[in-house]
């Protein structure tokens, strides 16, 4: 009895928490998400200025060194005037190119990558998506999902409420991941943009110039990383709008959403690094994307999972206590239903004092190491043991000490007869 009143305390504690959480995603995560990408977008562009000095400081240095060694080339070889002429506008020609490209390398960068993602919101808009998706964009897709799912938690089903907030959370783990491989992209296409110039002063010698033209390359490569990923993006909130419109709540449905995420999590995460190795020209093995993807939500749902459990376990344990003394004192429940919500209501309350003396004890530098829901249940289970001794203690004080028995009834009683 004991077990599944834990069990049923456990899923609504649950189930009030991830919808607390959902709400309070649903308010922030979008501008937090987008304000990443806006604070990084912005702050790089103010690179460019001083890494152009660095850059062009760095290109005369390359260039001079590079005519001097084709002028002691050619003064050795004893070299005619047409010679010089030939070598002198070779040089002229070779260091112009890549001067123009040091000196556009951002706007031309910007307008690589800017071509590819055009094209990619111009095919999304064309197959009836949606064209410059955000990653906050992304996150609600999931959050709207999660939401649906959290909300057939039921007080009377502790078993699958449950099952049913370990399927939220992995959708939306998967969403977020998504979103945070939408915001790496784009982030690192404003590094390449902006940081990318330096690269290009090593364009003012043959023998370093690689290092310029890779530059570009990268920019040609995560432009086509943005493409891939935005086509695979807007395919994937066509297909889970859908299903959250028509979504069901019986459990079929809900595997294959949870299915379907972490497939679409595993896609985002191989296809556009394999499209931009291929162009960078190295080979990247893929094969594990899918393992890898499932292991990290599974461990982090199971994790999440496991440690509210013990936590609701433990405030299980500890309002059971409480009740104990409730009895003790003649204020207890008198019903079984009463019992029932009343053990409810204090194993919330237990965890919601747990949580703030966790904070409270990490803002001041008092907690132990371990993870937070650890911690919580270690306290919980603590302050239960604390009430079962007291109690236990104050039954001992209430017990009769220990007195020679009261004869004084017997005194009257005749003993056996003596023998004359």
């Amino acid at each position: 009895m004991g077990d599944h009143k834990i069990m049923a305390a456990s899923a609504a504690v649950l189930a009030l928490l991830f919808a607390l959480g959902s709400a309070h995603a649903a308010e922030g995560a979008g501008a937090t998400l987008d304000k990443i990408v806006t604070l990084y977008r912005d702050n790089a562009a103010s690179w460019q200025t001083t890494l152009t000095n660095f850059a062009l400081s760095l290109f005369w240095l390359l260039a001079a060194i590079e005519f001097a060694f084709a002028a002691l080339r050619l003064a050795f070889r004893g070299a005619d005037i047409s010679e010089w002429l030939a070598e002198v506008t070779n040089q002229v020609l070779f260091i112009g190119f890549f001067l123009a490209l040091l000196t556009n390398s951002s706007a031309w960068a910007k307008a690589i990558v800017d071509s590819f993602r055009s094209a990619a919101n111009q095919a999304a808009q064309a197959s009836g998506g949606s064209a410059n998706l955000a990653p906050s964009d992304i996150f609600a897709i999931g959050l709207q999902i999660a939401n649906k799912v959290g909300e057939q938690t039921s007080l009377f089903s502790p078993a699958a409420s449950v099952g049913l907030i370990v399927c939220a959370l992995v959708i939306l783990v998967c969403f977020a991941l998504i979103a945070a491989f939408v915001i790496l992209a784009l982030v690192e296409s404003y590094i390449v943009i902006s940081a990318g110039v330096l690269l290009m002063g090593f364009g003012g010698s043959r023998w370093t110039k690689d290092y310029a033209l890779k530059a570009i390359t990268y920019a040609v490569s995560i432009g086509a990383k943005l493409f891939v990923l935005q086509l695979l993006v807007a395919l994937g909130q066509q297909i889970f709008t859908t299903l959250a419109q028509n979504f069901e709540t019986n459990l079929s449905d809900i595997f294959v959403v949870v299915g379907a995420s972490i497939v679409m999590l595993a896609l985002t995460k191989s296809i556009p690094d394999m499209i931009q190795a291929l162009i960078n020209g190295v080979s990247v093995s893929q094969g594990g994307a899918l393992i890898g993807a499932a292991a990290a939500i599974g461990g982090v749902s199971a994790g999440v999972a496991v440690g509210s459990t013990m936590v609701a376990r433990s405030a299980g344990r500890l309002a059971s206590e409480q009740l104990a003394d409730a009895k003790l004192s003649g204020s207890g429940p008198r019903s079984a239903l009463g019992y029932g919500l009343r053990f409810t209501a204090a194993t919330a309350r237990n965890i919601g004092a747990a949580a703030m003396q966790n904070v409270g004890d990490r803002l001041s530098g008092r907690a132990p190491f371990g993870t937070r829901l650890g911690q919580m249940s270690e306290d919980l289970d603590r302050k239960a043991e604390t009430l079962s001794e007291e109690r236990k203690l104050r039954s001992i004080k209430r017990s009769p000490s220990d007195e020679p028995p009261d004869r004084g009834a017997n005194d009257n009683k005749p003993g056996p007869e003596s023998k004359p």
